[in-house]
């Protein structure tokens, strides 16, 4: 018997080793749609203050506050890009 077909479908999607081929190279601009959806639906902010309100591990509080931080960051980096004149 041959492989399953989703077995295929799993790894020619995430490829184990690393390389520069179409299939990484899709993987890798899937990933980035899928955090920047992320991050626009607002997922990291809200994982990282329930990291904030629920964890006792302090490297795991610690994590949650770099990432809201960025978060905050690349929302007010992208807020003055949007509002600033076209040719400013």
């Amino acid at each position: 018997m041959g492989s399953h077909p989703s077995a295929y479908f799993k790894l020619s999607l995430w490829p184990s080793s690393p390389g520069s081929g179409p299939q990484n190279l899709a993987g890798a601009q899937f990933v980035k749609w899928l955090m920047d959806h992320q991050k626009e639906a607002g997922v990291f902010t809200a994982v990282s203050d329930l990291v904030q309100q629920l964890s006792d591990n302090p490297a795991a509080r610690m994590t949650a506050q770099e990432i809201a931080e960025r978060v905050e960051k690349a929302q007010q980096s992208r807020s003055v890009a949007t509002t600033m004149p076209a040719g400013a």
